[in-house]
This record gives C-alpha cells, sequence and structure tokens, in this order.
C-alpha cells in the first residue's frame, strides 16, 4: 500500500472517502493536464495523418487523423481526429455507435468508459463542425498498452487501422 501525505493523517475510511468526493476533480485534472500535453506537442508538430490507411478517410468519412496517444498516466488512450467533412463526418459522432480501440498484438478491446457523474469520455454532438478536433478516451486497465503498440479505433463501421501509439 502507497502512503502518501494524505494518509498519514487520516484513517483508511476517511482516506477512501476523500479519494471518492475527489474522483470527479482527479479525472478532470488529469484530463486537463494530458490534454494540455497532447496540444503542446500538435502546435510543435504539424497537424498531419498518423498513417496513410487503405481508403483515404478525409474522402470517405470527412476526417483528418491526429493519433493516438497515451494520457492520464498511462490509464486512459487519447484518440484524436479532426473534421474536414461535417455531413459525412456526422456518423462518427452520433452517440449510438458502438465505438471501442483493439489491440492489433492480442486482439483485446478496451472501451470508452461512461463514469456516472461524469457520462461517456467521448466527445458527441448532432452536428460536428469543420476544422474542429474531437476525442475519445479509451481504458487502458494496468497499462496494458504501451507506447509503439499498433491499434485500431473502431465506431460503428468505421475502422482507423494499423495506428500506431505515442
Amino acid at each position: 500500500m502507497r502512503i502518501t501525505l494524505l494518509s498519514l493523517f487520516l484513517s483508511v475510511g476517511e482516506f477512501q472517502h476523500a479519494l471518492r468526493k475527489n474522483d470527479l476533480a482527479l479525472i478532470i485534472i488529469l484530463f486537463l493536464i494530458s490534454g494540455s500535453a497532447f496540444f503542446q506537442t500538435l502546435a510543435a508538430e504539424k497537424l498531419e495523418p498518423v498513417v496513410s490507411q487503405p481508403l483515404n478517410l478525409e474522402e470517405q468519412w470527412g476526417i483528418k487523423l491526429i493519433g493516438v496517444q497515451l494520457s492520464a498516466a498511462g490509464y486512459m488512450l487519447d484518440f484524436r481526429y479532426q473534421v474536414i467533412d461535417p455531413n459525412k463526418a456526422k456518423y462518427l459522432t452520433e452517440q449510438r455507435q458502438q465505438t471501442y480501440l483493439i489491440d492489433q498484438a492480442t486482439g483485446a478491446r478496451f472501451i470508452v468508459p461512461s463514469p456516472p457523474k461524469v457520462g461517456s469520455l467521448r466527445q458527441r454532438t448532432s452536428e460536428p463542425k469543420a476544422k474542429q478536433i474531437y476525442f475519445m478516451l479509451f481504458a487502458n486497465p494496468n497499462r496494458f498498452i504501451k507506447s509503439g503498440n499498433q491499434v485500431t479505433v473502431v465506431i460503428g463501421d468505421f475502422q482507423a487501422k494499423n495506428l500506431t501509439v505515442k
């Protein structure tokens, strides 16, 4: 068991209550930190597709892939894409589409978590906007997926294959 400064002053029950009480704040802080690091990386690099897909995703789905990156100390995978054609990309932002990420080496599937207080950790909209960057956060329990792994992102009928995790 890890000992933290907070745990030295609180009983086990009080410590667990403090953790539960601050879960939402912790999730938000981790998300903001990981998002800020992601956008700092993007600022240093040009926004280019991560890999060349067999079908041109811009023509078929109206998006340009930004990438998949480890986030939240490796416990989340941050998938981002930029909308080029809002009419074509509308399919990807619909709530009803089943969404998951597949580790290509093992076939393991990872879902988009939906905590009760926060809701699904993906952006959804009925009217996507051109040049807007959208995200999805996939759970990565036990840091199963590492930097350099090849993954596939599935959103309904959409598949982005051979993406390298940064």
